[in-house]
């Protein structure tokens, strides 16, 4: 599943059962969830975060 940016505007709380819809859904049916944020708020539903500046991919967690 892809998700370009699916907490743009919402609230806190709007933007933890965002995150904690997609870890639910990636672990039910098994599959890979590649959210692209600028929300840190997301950070905590993640296994793997890579960060993007000036062009490079680094890992951060």
């Amino acid at each position: 599943m892809l998700a370009d940016e699916p907490t743009a505007s919402l609230d806190t709380q709007n933007v933890e059962e965002v995150g904690q819809l997609f870890k639910d859904l990636a672990k039910k049916r098994d599959k890979a969830v590649i959210l692209v944020t600028h929300d840190p708020r997301l950070e905590k539903y993640a296994d793997h975060i890579y960060e993007m500046m000036d062009g490079l991919m680094t890992k951060k967690k």
